[in-house]
């Protein structure tokens, strides 16, 4: 009878070897995935952020040199407004004046 009782706390001892290595191995296997999650997750986060940047350069580029383009159309508005008025200015002062001295005459 002793020496069943001493086979069943031998085996009862193997058993609870055998679940503490089985747990162990299951902690480290968990340990191992979330490495690797964390090892993904850090790569995701990377080529997001390339990604984030490069379509930031684009755009930024992109809108300076639409801002360029408005800001050349402009100053060419401009410079055309200014030829436009010193090419009327003359007729424009001629006008005036003949209005001025058609009221003084009335």
């Amino acid at each position: 009878m002793e020496e069943i009782i001493l086979e069943i706390v031998n085996i009862d001892n193997q058993a609870k070897s055998k679940i503490a290595e089985i747990n162990a191995k299951k902690e480290n296997i968990e340990n191992i995935v979330n490495d690797n999650i964390k090892i993904e997750k850090e790569k995701l986060d990377n080529l997001f952020e390339y990604k984030k940047k490069t379509l930031e350069e684009n755009y930024d580029y992109k809108f300076q040199e639409s801002k360029k383009k408005i800001d050349e159309k402009k100053e060419n508005e401009i410079l055309n407004m200014k030829e436009k008025y010193n090419q009327n200015k003359q007729k424009i002062i001629e006008t005036i004046l003949n209005s001025i001295i058609k009221k003084e005459l009335v």
